[in-house]
C-alpha cells in the first residue's frame, strides 16, 4: 500500500485532489510527476517556494497535499513512533490544558473522540482539515483545536524531516564516508580543476549555495541530488543543468576509482596528478609520461616534472593562480 501511494501520478493527483492548472504546470516543469517526488523535494526544503513561477496559493495547495500524503506513506498509523517522539509530542490532554490554555469544552470534545494527546490531535487536522466533524464541536471550540494544531505541526514536520536526514543512507554517500584523508585529498583537487570547466552563471550558484566550500564533504549531496532539486537551487537555469550533471558524473567516476587504491604508493600518485591537473591544462597521456618508469616510493618526481613541463613549452606559458605553488 505503501509503494501504490508513493506512485501516484501527478496527473491522478490532479484529478483526485483538484489541483489548480498553475500548481500542475509547474510541477511537470520541475520534473515532480508523482506524489514521492514531490514528497522529497518538500522533506528537503520544507517548502515550495524555491520553484519560479509558484506563487503562494500553489505552495500552500502542495504544502497541504505532502501533509496529507506524508502520513499515509508511514508503516505506523502515527506520525511519529514513541521511540521517535519527543516530550512535546507526546502532551496529554491534561498538560494542553495547564500549559496551552485548551479549554475544558475541547478537552472533553476530545476525550470523547478518542483524541488522548497532541500527536492525535495533530494527524485528525491533518486528515481532515478541521474539526467540524466531529460531534457537537461548535466555532469556537472548532478554531481552538486548528490553532492548537497549527502551533505543533511546524514541530512534527521539523522533527519528521531531520528523522529523514539522519536515517538516510546512500552508498555513494557511505562510500564518501568511509575514503581516507588523503583520498579525499585527490578528489578535492579534482573539484577544484573541474569547477574552472563550468559557466560563471552556474559556478556562483553553487558557489552561494555551498558557502564556497567545494570539498567533497560538503558538496556530497549534490552528487546524490535528482534533477529536481538541482532546479531547485537559486539562480540556476535550464542550461545549468546539463553542465552540473557532467560535472557530478566526473566526480562520482572518480570517486570509483579512487575508492579502489589500496596502496600508499596508488593514492600518491593520483594526489600528485591531481594537484598537476588543477595547475595546468594536462591529458593523462602527459600524467602517464611523468610517471613512466618513476618509483614514487622514493619521493615525488618534482624535477622530471619541472623539465617535461619546460620542454612541452607549458610552464612559462602557463599563468599560475597567486595561491598556487608547484
Amino acid at each position: 500500500m505503501k509503494n501504490e501511494i508513493l506512485n501516484i501520478s501527478l496527473n491522478d493527483l490532479a484529478e483526485i485532489e483538484f489541483l489548480s492548472r498553475r500548481t500542475i504546470n509547474v510541477c511537470r516543469h520541475y520534473c515532480l510527476n508523482d506524489i514521492k517526488s514531490i514528497l522529497e523535494f518538500y522533506w528537503e526544503y520544507g517548502n515550495f517556494l524555491r520553484l519560479k513561477k509558484l506563487g503562494s496559493k500553489s505552495n500552500l495547495e502542495l504544502i497541504n497535499l505532502c501533509l496529507k500524503y506524508e502520513n499515509k506513506t508511514e508503516d505506523s498509523s502515527n506520525i511519529l513512533s514513541d521511540k521517535e517522539s519527543g516530550n512535546e509530542f507526546n502532551k496529554k490532554l491534561e498538560e494542553l490544558v495547564l500549559n496551552d490554555g485548551l479549554s475544558v469544552r475541547a478537552q472533553n470534545l476530545c476525550e470523547y473522540n478518542n483524541l488522548k494527546d497532541i500527536k492525535s490531535i495533530v494527524q485528525y487536522y491533518w486528515e481532515n482539515k478541521n474539526f467540524k466533524k466531529i460531534r457537537n464541536c461548535g466555532q469556537l471550540s472548532n478554531l481552538e483545536l486548528i490553532a492548537l494544531s497549527e502551533k505543533y505541526e511546524n514541530e512534527f514536520i521539523k522533527t519528521k524531516r531531520k528523522l529523514i536526514i539522519e536515517n538516510y543512507t546512500n552508498p555513494l554517500i557511505d562510500k564518501i564516508e568511509k575514503l581516507s584523508i588523503r583520498k579525499k585529498a585527490v578528489i578535492n583537487n579534482i573539484i577544484e580543476s573541474k569547477l574552472i570547466e563550468l559557466s560563471f552563471r552556474t559556478f556562483n550558484a553553487l558557489r552561494s549555495y555551498f558557502n564556497n566550500d567545494f570539498s567533497i564533504n560538503n558538496i556530497k549531496l549534490l552528487l546524490i541530488y535528482q534533477e529536481t532539486k538541482i532546479k531547485g537551487i537559486l539562480n540556476i537555469g535550464e542550461k545549468s543543468i546539463d553542465e552540473i550533471n557532467k560535472f557530478k558524473n566526473t566526480i562520482i567516476d572518480l570517486i570509483e576509482l579512487v575508492s579502489t587504491f589500496e596502496s600508499e604508493e596508488d593514492i600518491k600518485i593520483e594526489l600528485f596528478n591531481a594537484y598537476l591537473v588543477k595547475l595546468f591544462p594536462l591529458d593523462q597521456a602527459f600524467l602517464s609520461e611523468i610517471s613512466k618508469n618513476y618509483d614514487f616510493s622514493t619521493g615525488l618526481p618534482v624535477f622530471k616534472t619541472i623539465k617535461l613541463l619546460i620542454e612541452n613549452k607549458i610552464l612559462f606559458n602557463h599563468t599560475l593562480n597567486p595561491q598556487d605553488n608547484l
